[in-house]
C-alpha cells in the first residue's frame, strides 16, 4: 500500500514538476530563492512547448498576487530604505510568475500529501535530536512546551522558529484531513501532526483549528453525528490545554494581567499587548505614508521608552496589518485588506483554501507572517495555487 501511494506521488509530481515548490520551505532560506529562479526558469522553457495561453483572467490573478510585493516595494520607494525587504518577499513576485508560465492544475490531494512528509521531515529529525542531546542540554519531559521548542531551536540547518513550524504544521493538518479517505498511512501521518501542533504551544495556531473546528460543527449543525465529534474534539483539546503541561503559553493568554497590568517581560502576550498599544499610537501619528519597515522596531522600542516602559530588545509589531499601516500608511493597509478579501471570496468553493486563509489571517494577527521569508514563500505558494485552480 505504502509502495502505491509513493508511486502515484511520484507520477503526480513527474507531470507537474511546480508541485515541488510544496516542498521548498524544507530547504535552508538561502537556498530557497535559488530554488525559485531555477523553477522559473523551467516554467519558461515548458512554456516554449506547450499551448498555453495567457488571458486576462489568469493574469488579474497574477495582479492579484503580487499585492504583498508591491506593498514592500512601496515601502522602499517612499523611505529610499538602504536595507529592504525585497530579497525576503521576491517570492510574492517569483511564485506567481512560476504559476503564469505553467498550466493549471488541480492537484490538491498531491500537494496535502507532499505536506505531510514535509510535516515528518521536521517532526522526526526534531524527536531524534530530543532524544540524543537530551543529556548534553539537560532538558527535562518531551512534553515540556519550552523543551520541545528548544529542541527545534538548536536543530541544525532547520533554520525555523517554532511559531512558523507551528504555522506550517497546521497547514499540513488540514490537507491532511482531505486525503483521511485515501490510505491508513496518511491519516496516521496527520493525526500524528496534531499532537505535536499542542506540543508547540502555538497560541494563534491552536486557536485558528478550534475556529476551523467551530466552523465545521456549525456547517453540520444537522448532522449529529459529526456535531458531536466536532465538540467532542474541541472538548478534549480545551483540556488538554487546561490540565497539561506542554501548553502553559497558551494558558498565558487568559491571564487577564498580561492585558491590563504592567508589562511582564516573561509573557509573550504582555509584551505583545504593549507592542500594539504603541503602534497604534505611532499609526495615529504616522498614518498617511507611515515610518517604513526597517524603522518600526526602533519607533516602538523608542516610544515605550519615553513612557518608561523598558523592552529586553527591539520587536516588530507582531501584527501584519499594524505593520503595513505603519509601514506605509493606509495605503498600504488597504491594499493588503483588499488581497485577503479577494481571497475570501474565491474560498468560498474550496473548504481547504478556506481554512487556509483562516489560519494565515488569525497568526498575521500576532505575527509579520509576510515579512518572514519562511511566511512569503508557504502563503505566496498556497494562495496562489488556490487562487489560479478556483472558481471564478
Amino acid at each position: 500500500m505504502l509502495r502505491r501511494e509513493i508511486e502515484k506521488l511520484y507520477l503526480d509530481i513527474k507531470g507537474q514538476p511546480l508541485l515541488l515548490l510544496a516542498l521548498m520551505v524544507l530547504l535552508p532560506l538561502k537556498v530557497q530563492n535559488i530554488v525559485l529562479f531555477y523553477s522559473l526558469t523551467i516554467a519558461i522553457y515548458r512554456l516554449k512547448h506547450q499551448k498555453y495561453i495567457i488571458n486576462r483572467i489568469i493574469l488579474l490573478d497574477y495582479l492579484i498576487m503580487i499585492i504583498p510585493f508591491i506593498i514592500y516595494l512601496l515601502g522602499c520607494l517612499l523611505h529610499l530604505e538602504k536595507e529592504n525587504y525585497l530579497e525576503r518577499v521576491i517570492s510574492y513576485v517569483l511564485i506567481p510568475t512560476i504559476f503564469l508560465f505553467s498550466q493549471k492544475c488541480n492537484y490538491d490531494k498531491t500537494i496535502a500529501k507532499l505536506f505531510l512528509i514535509g510535516s515528518l521531515c521536521y517532526i522526526i529529525p526534531i524527536i531524534l535530536n530530543f532524544i540524543f542531546s537530551k543529556h548534553a542540554f539537560h532538558w527535562g519531559t518531551v512534553v515540556n512546551t519550552s523543551t520541545v521548542r528548544l529542541s527545534i531551536n538548536v536543530m541544525p540547518y532547520i533554520g525555523i522558529h517554532p511559531i512558523y513550524l507551528s504555522l506550517y504544521l497546521s497547514v499540513a493538518f488540514v490537507f491532511g484531513l482531505s486525503v483521511l479517505n485515501t490510505s491508513k498511512f496518511w491519516s496516521v501521518i496527520t493525526f500524528i501532526i496534531l499532537p505535536f501542533i499542542i506540543f508547540l504551544g502555538g497560541k494563534s495556531t491552536i486557536l485558528s483549528l478550534l475556529v476551523i473546528a467551530f466552523i465545521q460543527g456549525v456547517k453540520y449543525f444537522n448532522k449529529k453525528i459529526v456535531l458531536t465529534a466536532s465538540f467532542s474534539a474541541l472538548l478534549i483539546l480545551l483540556l488538554v490545554i487546561y490540565f497539561m503541561p506542554i501548553t502553559w503559553r497558551v494558558l498565558d493568554v487568559f491571564n487577564l494581567d498580561n492585558f491590563l497590568g504592567e508589562l511582564n517581560l516573561s509573557s509573550s502576550t504582555s509584551i505583545r499587548v504593549y507592542i500594539w498599544k504603541a503602534t497604534v499610537s505611532l499609526i495615529k501619528e504616522n498614518w498617511i505614508i507611515g515610518i517604513g519597515f526597517n524603522n518600526i522596531a526602533e519607533a516602538i522600542f523608542s516610544y515605550l521608552e519615553n513612557d518608561k516602559i523598558y523592552l529586553d530588545h527591539q520587536y516588530n509589531t507582531h501584527n501584519q496589518f499594524l505593520s503595513v499601516f505603519l509601514g506605509i500608511g493606509f495605503i498600504g493597509f488597504l491594499l493588503l485588506l483588499l488581497f485577503y478579501l479577494i481571497h475570501l471570496h474565491r474560498s468560498k468553493h474550496n473548504k481547504i483554501y478556506f481554512f487556509l486563509l483562516i489560519i494565515f489571517l488569525i497568526n498575521s494577527l500576532t505575527e509579520n507572517v509576510l515579512e518572514r521569508q519562511f511566511g512569503a514563500v508557504l502563503t505566496s505558494f498556497l494562495l496562489t495555487y488556490f487562487l489560479f485552480s478556483s472558481k471564478k
